[in-house]
């Protein structure tokens, strides 16, 4: 879903060279984000670029990198399938014939994204292709504990510095050297 940013700015006079918090604004202030299919817990968390998103940065993904759309025809590709070959025999002689054209079509989304075994097909047709992946996604609440971070330890805040904009506040005891707050790693390209 698109979004237009939205600016916080507490203070609407700011003093160039004596406030603070000149040139700390940012739009990701109380950003949401709705969750569109269920996440067990432990899940990963994705968000959803669309697929120019990808498509236009082809030195870090191959032309075949299947995008959202490749995922809803693939989806669509395997209700039909299903629908229109019901026998088993046949279904597997098809199917195989379909992968096997990934030899002549090898820059197709759309059968990189079909799953890669006909066992999968009635769990991607129940559920939805994306429960395929959620497995490899999702960690063990003991890999969470032992690995993960908590974030409920701080909330934002109007600062108490004047035109400071808004500040972490501790919502509870916060040892010495304790991490305070962690962040995810956001990839960029070299400008090279």
């Amino acid at each position: 879903e698109r979004a237009t940013p939205r600016y916080d700015n507490l203070d609407d006079t700011l003093h160039r060279s004596e406030d603070p918090s000149v040139g700390s604004f940012t739009p990701y202030f109380n950003g949401s984000s709705t969750v569109l299919h269920a996440i067990p817990t432990g899940g990963e968390l994705f968000t959803s670029y669309g697929d120019k998103w990808f498509e236009r940065r082809l030195e870090m993904f191959p032309p075949n990198f299947p995008v959202p759309s490749s995922y809803r025809l693939a989806q669509r590709f395997l209700q039909r399938f299903q629908r229109h070959i019901p026998s088993p025999k046949a279904q597997q002689l098809v199917y195989d014939f379909v992968l096997d054209l990934e030899d002549i079509w090898q820059d197709s989304r759309f059968l990189q994204a079909v799953p890669r075994d006909l066992k999968h097909v009635d769990k991607a047709l129940k559920e939805g292709l994306r429960s395929l992946f959620q497995e490899s996604s999702t960690r063990s609440i003991e890999w969470l504990q032992e690995h993960g971070a908590c974030l409920d330890n701080i909330e934002a805040k109007r600062s108490t510095i004047r035109r400071a904009g808004r500040g972490a506040f501790a919502t509870r005891h916060l040892a010495k050297d304790q991490v305070i707050t962690i962040s995810p790693l956001i990839q960029t390209l070299d400008s090279k």
